[in-house]
């Protein structure tokens, strides 16, 4: 931590992520919060969390665009400026009551800012690799995953407390001048900003770009493995409360004190879990030695956690919960180290994106498929579903890498 924070380059680049990501998570909360209040609040509600989650989706098509750019640096401080002045445009619109008619139009901006950012994160994660040691990526990625969840708790908490006395517009207004602070931060290293080394490259079209992503990441297959994992590890975070909770409406033994209560206590069990994972992380790393064990202990977790919905105690899932959602805090700084170690920073760019899209599209589906069992059939269904899925995964995992890992070790033994 304390090396990060002396590093002005690294400390940048944090800094600046955290603001602009504080800028968004409360403005999601105000977009949420005005759509319930339109005539169609039902149609409002899908239309925001479709422009949040399709930006996920494409994010691999924002990254390849991204690894494309020659002149990322001043692209990166652009975008940021860019998406302020949309943000701007939000603000007036509230501001002058606009808004009330035109809601669809403040979606379709917020999608297009949400896909100018995911191509600014490319940019960010070309220009991070060539600029901070390789001895920072691990404590960073620490601190990273850690500030994003507290930021994330932090301005939910806040933006539920201040809208009940600042205007949507006053919101927007924040949401822009989180984006004028980081690139003014960006700015404020440009003398110290060395540009990457695979600047020229040769600009290719999108679908053989992504057919040489896979190729990358066939080279290296136990990475590539190692990404579905995790993609398929954080759907399961999400599906976990809200499996739970139908668990629960279904039981009411269950409750513990209220039912507001108990889904508070079984939905904040997996973040706590996952807070406490990054401040062990380190530890665990010199336990489990690389990523791949830690991620199969974690889908393990996984099974223990599914398994004990249906032991119909709700602390039980809490404690179970949190052990599941531990194990993943403490696997995703190393994982993501040895991701970022294991490319160049173009190569990088695509693949991040490559599996930030594949969470974003894991994470949807696995939660309505089980959703969808659930209803209609029932919710223990639905944990049986849950469950040979998740030792589909680690079975699948466990005998493609057992070799391949012998194998590798063995060589670098030698």
């Amino acid at each position: 931590m304390k090396a990060v924070l002396s590093n002005k380059i690294a400390r940048s680049f944090v800094g600046s992520s955290f603001i602009s990501f504080f800028g968004d998570t409360i403005f999601y909360l105000a977009m949420v919060t005005f759509a319930a209040t339109t005539p169609n609040p039902s149609f409002a509600i899908t239309a925001v969390t479709f422009s949040e989650s399709i930006p996920r989706i494409l994010d691999v098509v924002c990254s390849h665009y991204a690894q494309q750019t020659k002149r990322k640096y001043g692209l990166l401080i652009l975008a940021d400026f860019l998406r302020a002045a949309m943000y701007s445009v939000i603000a007036i619109m509230f501001f002058t009551g606009v808004a009330e008619k035109t809601f669809l139009v403040i979606v379709v901006i917020n999608f297009i800012s949400d896909m100018l950012g995911k191509y600014r994160n490319g940019l960010d994660i070309a220009l991070f690799t060539t600029n901070v040691s390789q001895e920072l990526f691990q404590p960073i990625n620490t601190l990273e995953q850690f500030g994003y969840q507290l930021i994330n708790v932090f301005a939910l908490l806040l933006g539920g407390i201040i809208l009940s006395f600042l205007s949507y517009g006053a919101f927007a207004s924040v949401n822009a001048a989180t984006f004028i602070l980081a690139a003014l931060i960006m700015i404020s290293i440009h003398a110290k900003i060395k540009v990457p080394a695979t600047e020229a490259t040769q600009k290719i079209g999108l679908f053989p770009g992504l057919k040489n992503t896979i190729v990358i990441l066939k080279q290296k297959p136990i990475i590539f493995q190692n990404i579905a994992l995790f993609a398929f590890l954080n759907a399961s975070l999400s599906t976990m409360s809200p499996i739970a909770q139908l668990q629960i409406a279904h039981h009411p033994k269950m409750v513990i004190g209220s039912y507001s209560f108990t889904v508070a206590l079984i939905t904040g069990s997996v973040l706590v879990g996952f807070l406490l994972g990054n401040l062990v992380s380190k530890p665990a790393q010199k336990i489990f030695h690389n990523s791949t064990t830690q991620l199969r202990l974690a889908i393990l977790l996984l099974i223990l956690a599914i398994g004990s919905i249906a032991t119909f105690n709700a602390w039980i899932i809490v404690v179970l919960q949190v052990v599941f959602g531990l194990s993943i805090g403490a696997a995703t700084p190393s994982f993501m180290t040895e991701l970022m170690t294991s490319f160049e920073p173009d190569e990088l760019t695509v693949v991040a994106g490559f599996m930030n899209s594949m969470v974003g599209l894991a994470t949807p589906v696995l939660s309505m498929t089980l959703m969808l069992v659930a209803s209609t059939a029932s919710v223990n269904v639905a944990l049986i579903v849950f469950t040979i899925c998740a030792l589909a995964v680690f079975s699948t995992k466990y005998f493609l890498t057992g070799d391949k890992q012998k194998a590798e070790e063995d060589q670098i033994d030698d």
